[in-house]
């Protein structure tokens, strides 16, 4: 209720609620795609599949707790630190600087811009930055062996990562278009409203006199 106060915050409210729906089905997607496509990478990582589950649901959790409570910054960040908790099986063992993973960092921190505010969007970006610096660092020091870490990804493993990643932008892209189409539009009809409004004043203004 409080979003709808102020039409700017209102858009991204809006914004806010499409594009997380969103995120819950491509994460609720991914589980079935697994399991199907890298059965292998399944079974040496579990924790992989059961932390897409318990994301799904954590997301679609926090929807309720929006619509009831509000909090929409507060709940984007906490959907961040979901989507940057995979980071560390990403540095462990799914290729770290060279990971198709790499690029959600830089995706949610560009989303939490348009949902939420600029301190946070500031502040996810930076992580990203740092987390694919710390990354470039332990190739570089010979800490990890990336390459090395790659020969047990699977093609599918790529492809699915920078599918869902190009969909996740594209509809994110579309969302916010229409959105911001929809404030422009209720700007234009408050504006007119309000010519109106003023025009009746003069008429009964020259009526009085």
């Amino acid at each position: 209720k409080k979003d709808k106060e102020d039409p700017e915050t209102c858009m991204k409210a809006k914004f806010f609620v499409g594009s997380t729906i969103v995120f819950f089905i491509l994460c609720f997607l991914s589980i079935p795609y697994y399991v199907a496509v890298l059965p292998e990478e399944i079974k040496a990582h579990p924790d992989m599949l059961w932390a897409n589950l318990f994301g799904s649901l954590f997301i679609l959790a926090l929807l309720f707790v929006y619509k009831k409570f509000g909090g929409r910054i507060l709940i984007v960040n906490l959907i961040t630190v979901f989507g940057f908790g995979g980071f560390p099986a990403t540095y462990m063992y799914n290729g770290g600087i060279l990971s198709p993973d790499c690029i959600w960092g830089i995706i949610i921190s560009s989303w939490v811009f348009l949902v939420a505010n600029r301190i946070s969007g500031y502040f996810w970006m930076t992580i990203s930055f740092l987390i694919l610096i710390f990354f470039y660092y332990a190739e570089l020091s010979g800490e990890k062996d990336f390459f090395a870490d790659l020969q047990h990804l699977r093609s599918g493993y790529f492809f699915f990562n920078y599918f869902l990643a190009g969909i996740f932008l594209l509809l994110i892209v579309a969302l916010y278009e229409t959105s911001r189409r929809s404030f422009v539009n209720d700007l234009k009809k408050t504006k007119s409203e309000i010519e109106t409004q003023k025009k009746e004043l003069e008429v009964q203004k020259e009526e009085i006199i």
